[in-house]
Parts: C-alpha cells; sequence; structure tokens
C-alpha cells in the first residue's frame, strides 16, 4: 500500500503560519470560545504517529492510515512544545511569547491547528 501525502493546512495570518498554507484567517471571539473546547491536555498519539525532523521541518507518518503530514518551522516548533509540554493553555501562552503578532490572532491560529491534528488523529485528549 502506497504512502498517501496529506497536508495539514492550517489557517493563518501574518506574521503567524502554523502550517504549509496560508490563506487569509479572521481571528474573532468565537475562535477564542472554540479555543476553550479542547481537552486541557494532550498526547503525541506515539502508538500510531512516526516523527522525523528534518531541518526546520517536521514529518509526521500515521501509521493507521498510511499518510503523511509535514509541519513548516512554526508547526514544528508548536509540535514540539505540545509532546514536551501537553498543557494546551501553557502551550498558547508559549506561543504568545515566542512569537510577535497579537495575541488573540496566535491563540486562534492555535485553536485552529489543535482541531486539524485532532481531527487527524495525531493526538489525543489525556
Amino acid at each position: 500500500m502506497a504512502w498517501k501525502r496529506s497536508r495539514v493546512r492550517i489557517p493563518s495570518g501574518p506574521p503567524f503560519n502554523f502550517g504549509l498554507t496560508a490563506p487569509s484567517f479572521d481571528s474573532g471571539l468565537e475562535t477564542l470560545a472554540a479555543f476553550d473546547q479542547f481537552p486541557q491536555q494532550i498526547r503525541i498519539n506515539d502508538d500510531d504517529v512516526i516523527c522525523q525532523t528534518f531541518e526546520d521541518e517536521i514529518v509526521l507518518f500515521q501509521l493507521r492510515n498510511q499518510q503523511y503530514y509535514s509541519l513548516c518551522a512554526v508547526g514544528a516548533h508548536t509540535w514540539r512544545l505540545l509532546a514536551d509540554n501537553g498543557d494546551v493553555a501553557q502551550v498558547a501562552e508559549r506561543l504568545c511569547a515566542d512569537y510577535t503578532g497579537d495575541p488573540a490572532a496566535i491563540r486562534a491560529d492555535f485553536s485552529e491547528f489543535l482541531r486539524e491534528i485532532l481531527s487527524a488523529g495525531l493526538i489525543r485528549a489525556v
């Protein structure tokens, strides 16, 4: 069975970009409210995901569906933060500290990133 390539599409607005594509994104209060709907603690789905770093990019291979995902530098940094500290709120605050930009927009982009990787089965609630 051949690998299927999949890209985690992450909405973002300048200067913050998690993923491979950067469509325009309007961060509003409803997005921030959605951020609260995520589990407080997550874990990388180690039983189903193989992770490999290539320079500033991370490639993830999901064993269950034989798809692989590629994360750019910001997405890779976020992935490492999630792997090191599964506390979603702490990771969001760290991202706001690490990057310049509107904290609400950073949190909104992070929320969308979480939504994408949760739905792809790359992370799971603890």
